[in-house]
Parts: structure tokens; C-alpha cells; sequence
């Protein structure tokens, strides 16, 4: 015996009503940024990753759910971490900070957060994420490429290792 199931029109009003979404923390992003020689030098770093956004929602959900059924991801919280700061070598070196991505999908980079660089001695930049642009459209391949670039404000006596803690609201 065969049966047919037809979803009704309202189906995707349903969805947002039972899908309530999730945060998925994206942790310990690693960027290498190269001595910066000269202050006031743009310095611009691509890391490519592979990312399947319908798996990741078919996990959150325990398969109820997958990439075709969000409507919306948003970065809710950025935070950039110097690893290897010394007293010569720390934030202050930098002027700037913006965070991009691009996609195999989507190859014009979109700016994630930015934030200006205090000038006191700190390893930690937290990013004001609260305008973060819609980024679904640039998750739906399966490679996305995260880019790092600065400004200095002053040379720096070596790279610098940075690690990226970001959080994406799913919905």
C-alpha cells in the first residue's frame, strides 16, 4: 500500500514554531598574523575550513530538522585572544580589527564584527556583535573561508597567534 503526504502550505510556520533554535560556539579559531614591520600596515589572513551547516542542524535536532529549514545566522559574540603577548609585543601594536567571510557559495567577503583597539597593554579584544550581518546565505556550501585583518598602530618583534571565540545564533 502506498500513501501520499502532502504538506500543507503553513508547513514553515510550523517549523518556526517547534524549531526553536540553537547557539553553536565556534571556539579556538587559530590565525597567525606575520611581524608587522611597519605601523599603520594593513595585514589580511585567510583560513579555509570545510562547514556543513545541514549537519550541524540534523545533530542539534537529532535529525528533525535540517539547513533547509533556518531562516536565520547571526553572529552573537566575538572574542579575539593573543596568545603569545610579551611587553613589547601585545593588542596595543594593532589600530584595528575586522573579522570576514567568504564561501564556495558566496565569494564577496561579508565583515562578521570590527572593533577599534584600545591603546592600554591587553590580550583580549571582545567585538560589539549586536549588527552582525545575516550570514545564512554564505553557509549553505561546504567550505567557508575566515579572514583576520588589522591595522597596526606600531611594528610588532614577531607574529602574532591569535585564537578567535565566536558564537552563531541558528534559527
Amino acid at each position: 500500500m502506498l500513501a501520499s503526504i502532502t504538506a500543507p502550505p503553513g508547513c514553515k510556520k510550523i517549523v518556526e514554531k517547534v524549531f526553536s533554535g540553537f547557539d553553536l560556539p565556534l571556539n579556538g579559531i587559530p590565525t597567525i598574523i606575520p611581524r608587522i614591520p611597519i605601523s599603520y600596515l594593513p595585514i589580511s589572513v585567510a583560513s579555509t575550513y570545510k562547514f556543513n551547516l545541514d549537519s550541524i542542524v540534523k545533530a542539534e535536532s537529532r535529525g528533525a530538522f535540517g539547513g533547509k529549514d533556518l531562516k536565520s545566522v547571526k553572529v552573537t559574540h566575538a572574542t579575539l585572544h593573543l596568545q603569545n603577548a610579551d611587553s613589547a609585543t601585545n593588542m596595543t601594536a594593532l589600530l584595528t580589527v575586522s573579522i570576514q567571510l567568504y564561501s564556495d557559495t558566496i565569494r564577496t567577503p561579508i565583515t562578521l564584527v570590527q572593533a577599534n583597539v584600545p591603546d592600554t597593554a591587553t590580550n583580549t579584544l571582545n567585538f560589539d556583535a549586536s549588527n552582525s550581518p545575516e550570514i545564512l546565505p554564505y553557509l549553505q556550501g561546504s567550505k567557508i573561508t575566515y579572514i583576520v585583518s588589522v591595522l597596526s598602530r606600531q611594528s610588532t618583534m614577531h607574529s602574532l597567534l591569535f585564537l578567535t571565540d565566536m558564537t552563531l545564533r541558528i534559527e
